[in-house]
């Protein structure tokens, strides 16, 4: 049998080496070295020693966990664990401070404003809201502090406290009656009167308590 004659064809060429991790560290390092060394700037040889360095620590602190890692994914058929990004917590929006109390003078007092010829409505003096009036409203003299005030109605008999509560009432109503002003001294409530006892109840513990 003849001897094979060797395939005269060059076979493929061997495989180029790797560069290893410090290799290319090393490359990086002198490109910033030349390039600052080109650009005659200070700023530039000072970044450069900064990337140096900073390619040197990672290279001492963590060529190991990525060596590790690269073995885990690529020669183990592992996949490194996906890292969630955490979810920021949306902060609420500030709350808008209280508007000033009504009337700012301490005590729970409460002031209606009504027009007489309108026929106003009855549960005002229902027993359950007087009831409530008479034992929450602080005491002047010997009167608890909630009164009922007919639009046209002369006010110069009266404290100038109750004067200033009834002039507000007049004027942000803009004629929108019944009006109620309800203060604790620090909080309050100026607006239209509830529409029913339920409601008119309800608002008068929201500032003057259960």
């Amino acid at each position: 049998m003849p001897d094979m004659i060797p395939d005269p064809s060059p076979g493929p060429p061997p495989p180029a080496p790797v560069p290893s991790l410090w290799d290319a560290v090393k490359a990086l390092a002198a490109s910033l070295w030349l390039l600052a060394q080109a650009t005659s700037n200070t700023a530039a040889v000072r970044w450069a020693w900064a990337g140096v360095k900073g390619a040197h620590y990672v290279v001492r602190n963590y060529a190991g966990t990525l060596a590790l890692a690269l073995v885990l994914t690529g020669y183990q058929g592992c996949t490194l664990p996906v890292i969630p990004w955490p979810t920021p917590t949306p902060v609420p929006p500030p709350k808008p401070p209280e508007p000033p109390a009504p009337i700012p003078v301490s005590g729970f007092r409460v002031l209606v404003l009504l027009e007489s010829a309108d026929r106003p409505p009855t549960y005002i003096h229902s027993k359950a809201i007087l009831d409530y009036l008479d034992l929450r409203c602080i005491k002047e003299g010997k009167f608890p502090a909630h009164r009922v005030f007919d639009k046209d109605q002369s006010m110069a008999n009266v404290s100038k406290l109750w004067q200033d509560a009834f002039a507000l009432a007049k004027s942000e109503s803009k004629g929108v009656l019944p009006w109620i002003i309800i203060s604790n001294g620090d909080r309050g409530y100026s607006g239209p009167l509830p529409k029913d006892e339920a409601s008119l109840l309800s608002k008068l513990q929201e500032y003057g308590g259960v």
